[in-house]
């Protein structure tokens, strides 16, 4: 079966370095072992995806910086699409506190470099989804037909960061304000699983993956969801290298997922959101 991963970074050098540099990181860091993780190259990374039979991914920037002492990711997103244009599509990292230089920014991505959607993290940026200071980026990606991708999550381990801002109930508002942005909701909004499923049933534009539960929590939830009302809104993504693609693609091989589910999930749906 042919699949697409929905949020991917590839495992080289630069981006364990921001991993392991980043300190909202450093729990996770120490409590996997991550510094031992070994690094690969961009091309070591796309054969070993051909290899899983994975056709396309998506490579999400981050632009915390405002918040948090950690470099962007844009520029290796940037460096990956460029290098494999037909195999990676790039979500540009938001940060929402340099207003219109992040927009400016933004929208020469999308003209100049193919850009393709955008990637922001209200928990670790400290701004919550619906603050107005993303709606001129929410409006943009409503202007190129293009979605966007929030960073959800149990941010475990992480200082100071509060989950409230990325919680179900602003996403609705956003949803509801914005009813032509395609919105992905990654990693599931968890751990509010049932008010995320309903949200996600509310609105057509909104659609979810739970990727970075599948290790630690129990996802039945979002798999029957996935096999109900959600068949067409429900996203692979592997969150890779934070759990490794290989390992996350043998647990779905686990799920009870239906036939007809399983093709919408790995792949159906995120064709149609990337026009694929």
């Amino acid at each position: 079966m042919s699949i697409i991963d929905m949020r991917f970074r590839p495992a080289t050098r630069e981006t364990l370095q921001g991993i392991l540099t980043n300190p909202l990181y450093q729990a996770f860091s120490a409590a996997t072992n991550f510094a031992a993780r070994p690094a690969r190259t961009l091309d070591e990374e796309v054969a070993m995806l051909r290899d899983l039979d994975v056709v396309h991914a998506v490579v999400t920037g981050r632009d915390i910086a405002s918040s948090v002492n950690t470099a962007s990711t844009n520029p290796g997103m940037l460096e990956s699409i460029q290098k494999y244009p037909d195999f990676f599509t790039g979500f540009y990292g938001i940060d929402p506190l340099l207003r219109m230089d992040a927009l400016r920014a933004f929208r020469r991505a999308v003209k100049e470099y193919g850009v393709k959607g955008a990637s922001i993290d209200p928990a670790m940026s400290g701004v919550a989804v619906n603050s107005a200071l993303y709606y001129p980026f929410y409006a943009a990606c409503c202007e190129e037909n293009i979605p966007v991708a929030i960073t959800t999550g149990c941010s475990c381990g992480m200082p100071h960061v509060v989950l409230e801002h990325h919680a179900p109930w602003l996403i609705d508002r956003v949803a509801s304000d914005f009813p032509e942005l395609t919105i992905i909701v990654s990693h599931g909004a968890y751990p509010w699983i049932m008010e995320m499923v309903g949200v996600a049933t509310r609105h057509q534009n909104v659609y979810l993956d739970f990727s970075a539960c599948t290790m630690l929590f129990n996802v039945e939830q979002y798999v029957h969801a996935a096999n109900r009302q959600l068949m067409n809104k429900v996203l692979f993504a592997s969150a890779h290298p934070f759990d490794h693609i290989a390992d996350t693609l043998k647990l779905y091989d686990s799920l009870p997922f239906t036939q007809e589910a399983r093709e919408c999930v790995m792949y159906k749906n995120a064709a149609k959101i990337l026009g694929l």
